[in-house]
């Protein structure tokens, strides 16, 4: 019984979303008890199959959500965690984004100054490495630690299943972040997209891609 109710709300809803399933409610809660559930469920399947489909992937920029700007510091923390250096900053306004490296310099007879740019006057910082040996993982570090203020972009990605009715509805949300490339423009989005599988599977003949980027 609770099979066939849920069976029963499932086509009262179909049937609000689906122009060809013209039932009253009468007709439906007859067929949901009176037909085998199985092949109730096929009935089902078909009739929405007959509907004409397409998609959309709506794609805007997310400023709340902060993925990528939490990406980008586990990236620097994971980078320097094998490093024996020691980290300071300038800018007392901001935070350092390296509090898990010490600050004593005692012991260290190199150091380099790596300077951090953002698009307003506030965002500016240096932060002074101090260090013993040259490698590429310092050298690494160096490069994305000069991106404190930039190259941090989250994008909201919704898939809508939009009828030839006009009826639509959202049918996945998910979100992308992009952390190597400053500007990203519109195909460097649906590429980050599409190499993160966000999604639903859908045959690409059958989408249109809208950005609010």
């Amino acid at each position: 019984m609770k099979t066939k109710n849920v069976l029963l709300e499932q086509l009262k809803g179909e049937r609000e979303f689906n122009p060809n399933m013209n039932m009253t409610d009468a007709q439906i809660n007859d067929l949901v008890q009176d037909v085998d559930t199985e092949i109730l469920m096929k009935c089902l399947v078909d009739e929405y199959s007959k509907v004409s489909k397409k998609y959309e992937v709506e794609v805007k920029v997310d400023y709340d959500s902060q993925f990528a700007w939490e990406y980008y510091k586990d990236d620097l923390i994971y980078l320097s965690e094998e490093l024996d250096i020691a980290v300071h900053n300038s800018n007392r306004r901001m935070g350092n984004v390296l509090p898990n490296k010490k600050i004593d310099t005692d012991g260290y007879h190199k150091s380099c100054i790596v300077g951090c740019t953002g698009y307003s006057q506030s965002e500016w910082d240096d932060y002074k490495i101090y260090y013993n040996e040259e490698s590429e993982e310092l050298d690494r570090l160096k490069e994305e630690l000069s991106k404190v203020f930039t190259h941090k972009h989250d994008y909201q990605v919704d898939t809508i299943e939009v009828l030839d009715s006009g009826h639509s509805m959202v049918i996945e949300s998910d979100s992308v972040s992009i952390m190597h490339i400053e500007f990203p423009e519109e195909d460097d989005v649906k590429a980050a997209i599409l190499d993160a599988n966000t999604g639903i599977d859908i045959d690409s003949d059958l989408v249109t891609w809208n950005f609010a980027i």
